[in-house]
């Protein structure tokens, strides 16, 4: 899978304060400029978005056919990460996290209905509640809230269903330090 082997600069940077003893601020940036050999893969096609046959049998309105297409994963990303920790008490801490991610996928392949002109998007919301149950033992649990939404595509029938997804996770575990 080398079209899925990524190579490219990368840009990040870091902002960490203490605003007072109890509250510290994190606001992080990240620029990626990703570049995939492109490669072929086996997708499904629908005829009528290409006006094309595909599968060879006379006509054009087939659904879902199989094809193979070269692909380009390389891409473009940008990151924005804000992180709010507090002390609420001597033994429980909140943390609050916030980060955006934009994506676009330059592909130029004309059939490459993942990665031709895709424009993407993803928000990510949590929240973490620690509580210190000893020296070097904490509980925490949280939850969090993650959705990314395809807001421009080659063919948005294709993608839609493939990249835009929403997804809410729960969690609580134990941490021990040594």
């Amino acid at each position: 899978m080398a079209y899925r082997s990524y190579r490219g600069p990368s840009l990040d940077a870091t902002l960490a304060l203490d605003l007072t003893r109890s509250i510290a601020l994190d606001l992080g940036y990240t620029h990626a400029s990703l570049n995939s050999t492109p490669d072929t893969a086996v997708l499904l096609l629908d005829e009528p978005d290409f006006n094309r046959d595909l599968n060879g049998n006379g006509t054009t309105t087939d659904l879902r056919v199989r094809s193979v297409q070269l692909v380009d994963f390389s891409r473009r990303e940008q990151d924005l990460d804000l992180g709010l920790r507090a002390d609420v008490t001597a033994g429980i801490t909140a943390r609050l996290h916030y980060e955006h991610r934009w994506r676009s996928f330059p592909s130029a392949q004309p059939f490459d209905v993942l990665n031709n002109s895709r424009r993407d998007r993803r928000d990510f919301v949590g929240l973490e509640l620690s509580f210190r149950a000893g020296p070097s033992a904490i509980f925490s649990v949280g939850g969090d809230l993650e959705t990314q939404k395809v807001t421009q595509s080659l063919v948005p029938s294709a993608t839609g269903e493939i990249t835009a997804y929403r997804r809410t996770r729960c969690f609580a575990g134990w941490r021990y330090h040594l």
